[in-house]
Parts: structure tokens; C-alpha cells; sequence
């Protein structure tokens, strides 16, 4: 009878995966002070990094922004690429995309297994990155994405030397987008995010971070906020990039 009784128990765990999780569950895995966060097994051991970027940076971009959210920020994890562009819906999607920020939660790759663009490192970047979309669609969820996603790389520390150099040659050059390519034709540029990024920098350095909060509520009012206008900034901008890139 006991005999008997293994065997059973033995061809229930094969039918459930030797009676354990699978590793390709996603399943809320850990909770910290502001973000609640899901991933596969496998995947738990980068959730105290992410933490740690996420908390590090929570007080400081809520306070940039003035957003105080009242509840926590679920945050899901996917194991790969393809997975996680499938559970965003855009499955030919390029490797780039590694993160979106939707419905106020954030839905990212796995830094344990980026994909040919992104690393471990990056990816500690972009799930800041996204943060900071949860707390610009707090202010308008309809704001123009040349300012929602040059307020995102700002934040998330990624106008790095790479994109001061692209930049600044840019510049040199006088290649620099009208904003009106910008705010129309974002994802068309060249370096759509150097240079929202660039831009968002320029006008928080210049008008500071209550010029770009009146910007991403009111993007059709940018000469009426700035005081210039568009021919105006869009000088003073190159000028910027020149003198402090």
C-alpha cells in the first residue's frame, strides 16, 4: 500500500513539475516601501537591485515632479525578451524596448537577461526611467512624449557622455530638430531620446523644474510659459549644448 502510494505521488509531481513552482511563474515575489514586485523564480535574485534604484531615486523624483502617490507601484518582471514583448502586445518589437510604464505599473525585462542592446546595468537605469513616466502621466497621461520621455532620461541620470557627445556634435553641426520635429515627428529622429533628453535638461536648467511641470500640463503653451519663442529656445538650446556639453 505504501508502495502504491509513492508511485501515485511520484506521477502527480511529474504532472505538476516535480510538485514545485515552475521557474516561468510570475507571482509577487517581494514588497518594499512603495513598489510591490512580481517575477518567475529565477528571476528574484535582481528584485534587491531594483529595489534599491527604485527607493533610491522614489523621494527625489516624487519631490522634482510634485506627485505624491497614494498607493504602491506594482512592478512585473519579465524573463526574456520575448516574453515580455508578448505581454506588451508588440511582439516585433526591436530589442531596445526592454520596459513600459501603463496603467500605473511598470512592466520590464529581466536584468538577468536583457538582450543585445541592454545589460544588467542599463536596465537599473530604465526601470528609473520608467518610474518617472508613472509620475509624469500623474500630471497628464496626454502630455507630448518628447517631454514625457526628456523628463524620463533626466531623471534616470542617462544624459550620459554618449549622449553629450551626440549632442554637441549635433549642435556643431546645427543639426539639432525644430521642436516642432520634436513635439510631431519624435519617433522619426535619429536619437529620439538624446535629444528629448538634451531638450528637458536645457529647460530645467534654464526655467527650472516648475517650467517643465508647466509644460507637461500645458505642452501647447511653451512660448507663453517660457517667455520665447520656439526660434528663441530652440537657439538657446544649441548654445546650451555647446557650453555645457
Amino acid at each position: 500500500m505504501r508502495r502504491k502510494s509513492l508511485i501515485i505521488l511520484s506521477v502527480m509531481c511529474i504532472l505538476f513539475v516535480g510538485c514545485g513552482e515552475k521557474t516561468d511563474t510570475i507571482k509577487l515575489r517581494k514588497e518594499s516601501e512603495h513598489f510591490k514586485y512580481s517575477s518567475t523564480k529565477s528571476d528574484k535574485e535582481a528584485l534587491d537591485d531594483l529595489e534599491e534604484n527604485l527607493e533610491s531615486n522614489y523621494d527625489r523624483i516624487a519631490k522634482n515632479l510634485k506627485v505624491t502617490l497614494d498607493e504602491k507601484i506594482d512592478v512585473s518582471i519579465y524573463p526574456n525578451i520575448n516574453e515580455f514583448h508578448k505581454a506588451i502586445g508588440m511582439e516585433d518589437a526591436e530589442d531596445w524596448l526592454v520596459g513600459v510604464a501603463r496603467n500605473g505599473e511598470i512592466l520590464m525585462v529581466s536584468p538577468l537577461n536583457p538582450g543585445s542592446v541592454h545589460t544588467y546595468d542599463s536596465l537599473m537605469s530604465v526601470i528609473v526611467h520608467e518610474y518617472t513616466h508613472i509620475l509624469v502621466n500623474n500630471i497628464n497621461v496626454n502630455t507630448d512624449i518628447y517631454l514625457n520621455e526628456g523628463i524620463a532620461v533626466v531623471e534616470a541620470n542617462q544624459v550620459d557622455d554618449n549622449t553629450k557627445y551626440y549632442l554637441r556634435e549635433s549642435a556643431r553641426l546645427d543639426k539639432l530638430p525644430s521642436i516642432d520635429e520634436m513635439k510631431n515627428k519624435y519617433s522619426g529622429l535619429e536619437q529620439p531620446y538624446f535629444l528629448s533628453g538634451g531638450f528637458v535638461d536645457f529647460i530645467i536648467s534654464d526655467y527650472g523644474y516648475d517650467g517643465i511641470i508647466d509644460l507637461i500640463k500645458n505642452p501647447d503653451d511653451l512660448e507663453k510659459i517660457t517667455g520665447s519663442t520656439k526660434e528663441e529656445l530652440e537657439k538657446n538650446w544649441k548654445e546650451y549644448i555647446l557650453s555645457t556639453y
